[in-house]
């Protein structure tokens, strides 16, 4: 009876450790970076296990009727999908500083690896921040030699991103070499020359102000998954909190807005949290 005991619960364990897959056995380090300034109503407490940067200097592009709007308009529209802050957001133009994000066409919902050295190892095909899919699933775009998918006029392979957890931290290993074409004398590197290379560097925020060096937070974990947030900086995250009370019909659905605006916006992180780490967020 007791074999039968020991054995049940080694296959529970097996069966809850399958559950959960290979980044959650061989976790990466993530980073959420966000595009542009710091939402002061976002709490990162909430993600004990994100590590979250900014870019202050970034600024998403946007009509001037964007810039005048109340941040509660600003949120119907980028939920209706009617206006020029939801073109904008949908655009994900960018202008300031670092430009190098600028450069790269790094855009909103992207997620980027790298290896232990720093190397940019993948870019994740398709967007992050979908509750229903499995993290081991997610398909990374490589450059390689086997043309299956052709994106921009440029070769590439894919690999699951359970299997880089199991390569990267279980067995050490880091970037293939991979023939990329050179970038030309003046010309900007892209997204397209830089698999296996290291990205032009640049500085980034952490929560408290200090400036550190994408680099230097991208290299020495075995596997580093950087996952890109734009957060309207106007938007007030607790406004999910209160009633509509002493507010018009209007007033209200503009604060239901910004609050399902801005959560839509960081939905994602809930996910990360809950299978890499195991954690639960409180809604």
């Amino acid at each position: 009876m007791k074999k039968v005991s020991i054995f049940l619960m080694i296959m529970l364990m097996a069966v809850a450790g399958a559950s959960f897959g290979q980044v959650a056995k061989y976790q990466p380090k993530v980073i959420i970076l966000f595009l542009g300034e710091k939402n002061p109503t976002f709490d990162e407490s909430k993600y004990p296990d994100l590590s979250f940067y900014y870019t202050p200097g970034l600024e998403l592009v946007k009509s001037e009727k964007a810039k005048s709007q109340s941040s509660g308009k600003k949120a119907f529209g980028a939920l209706t999908g009617f206006s020029s802050q939801s073109s904008a957001e949908a655009s994900d133009e960018y202008t300031g500083t670092p430009a190098e994000i600028i450069n790269l066409a790094i855009d909103t919902k992207d997620v980027y690896l790298f290896d232990k050295k720093g190397v940019f190892s993948g870019k994740l095909w398709g967007k992050f921040g979908d509750e229903d899919r499995k993290l081991d699933n997610w398909a990374f775009l490589l450059s390689g030699k086997k043309k299956t998918v052709v994106t921009g006029g440029a070769p590439y392979d894919t690999k699951k991103l359970g299997d880089f957890a199991k390569d990267f931290v279980k067995k050490g290993k880091t970037t293939g070499k991979v023939k990329n074409k050179k970038v030309k004398k003046g010309k900007q590197p892209t997204l397209h020359n830089m698999y296996g290379e290291k990205w032009p560097d640049f500085k980034v925020q952490d929560a408290s102000g200090k400036e550190v060096d994408f680099s230097e937070i991208t290299s020495g974990n075995p596997l580093t998954m950087v996952c890109t947030v734009y957060l309207e900086k106007d938007y007030d995250m607790n406004k999910a909190k209160e009633s509509g009370e002493g507010k018009s019909g209007k007033e209200y659905m503009n604060s239901v807005a910004e609050a399902v605006a801005a959560g839509n916006a960081v939905s994602g992180l809930s996910n990360l949290e809950s299978q890499i780490f195991k954690y639960s967020v409180e809604r």
